[in-house]
């Protein structure tokens, strides 16, 4: 009788285990989004609501470094509406992310330079390389 109970308590603990691995998780129920331990919850609620304060708050917070890919990229999305609805501080801090990605890009012309030619430090330099003809 004692094999037989556990024998039923592990069927079910593995069926329980299987279903936990398998359930599909929803945004929603994932939970609000965490940086550095701190919750967002109560702003951005308000920022699903329309504020456009909050929106802003909420990019700036999630763009930050404690974050991770998926929260950074939210707080993008954030900043994004709430310079669409004209908010100064939304649309500056996009203009300084975007000058920073374009100072740090490289061209895939220059990186094929300096791939193929082992002498060339910055394909920068050598004269009407990476010209459109």
């Amino acid at each position: 009788m004692v094999q037989y109970l556990c024998g039923m308590f592990v069927l079910l603990a593995s069926a329980l285990m299987t279903a936990l691995v398998l359930w599909p998780v929803d945004d929603e129920v994932a939970g609000p989004p965490v940086c550095d331990g701190v919750a967002l919850y109560p702003v951005e609620r308000l920022a699903q609501r329309g504020d456009v304060g909050a929106m802003a708050h909420m990019g700036v917070r999630l763009s930050e470094d404690g974050c991770n890919a998926q929260a950074r990229a939210r707080g993008f999305e954030y900043l994004e509406q709430a310079a669409e609805a004209g908010h100064a501080e939304a649309r500056q801090v996009l203009d300084v992310t975007e000058a920073e990605e374009r100072a740090a890009s490289v061209s895939s012309c220059a990186a094929l330079l300096a791939m193929m030619m082992p002498g060339v430090d910055d394909a920068h330099l050598v004269p009407g390389a990476c010209s459109r003809p």
